[in-house]
């Protein structure tokens, strides 16, 4: 037998009202054409109270595996700013061990939201572009109160029966 190995224990926080990172509120969900235009893609854009922007891919229509994870925008930008071209293996290292396709998921969303264009230059290469539009309109989108929900009935009330008799 072997001996079995000893985990330590989980440190606990010495603030029990701080569970983690500070929330992310969606502020916009949206689809686009994946690079290839095969697929479509459902994302989301989100804020924190701090006012940083992120990205995650929530669906694509043929299925398979996406990886739902924020990535932040100033990240993405800090990344690209260096580059003049890039493609999407770009942007792996957001999403390591994970599936091959979030790369490139990521960047047709940064290109249908503005942020990257097709280079002139070189095929299946983009360019980054100015984020400030992008950014000041997913702020200014944040600062709009929200839609109050209401609550969605799941049946509707009986309909009165109508007799076919007159009085």
């Amino acid at each position: 037998m072997s001996p079995r190995k000893k985990t330590a224990p989980k440190k606990q926080s010495t603030n029990p009202m701080q569970k983690g990172p500070p929330p992310i509120r969606i502020i916009k969900t949206e689809k686009c054409p994946s690079l290839s235009g095969k697929t479509t893609l459902s994302y989301g854009i989100g804020i924190n109270h701090q006012q940083e922007i992120f990205l995650r891919i929530l669906s694509s229509s043929k299925g398979g595996v996406v990886n739902p994870q924020w990535v932040a925008i100033a990240d993405v930008v800090g990344h690209l700013i260096t580059m003049p071209e890039f493609a999407s293996l770009a942007l792996s290292h957001f999403f390591k061990g994970r599936s091959a396709n979030n790369a490139a998921f990521l960047l047709a969303v940064l290109a249908a939201e503005g942020v990257v264009i097709p280079s002139k230059i070189k095929e299946r290469c983009f360019d980054l572009q100015d984020v400030r539009p992008f950014t000041e309109e997913m702020i200014a989108l944040a600062a709009e109160e929200p839609e109050e929900q209401k609550p969605v009935r799941k049946r509707r009330p009986p309909q009165p029966k109508i007799s076919n008799q007159t009085a």
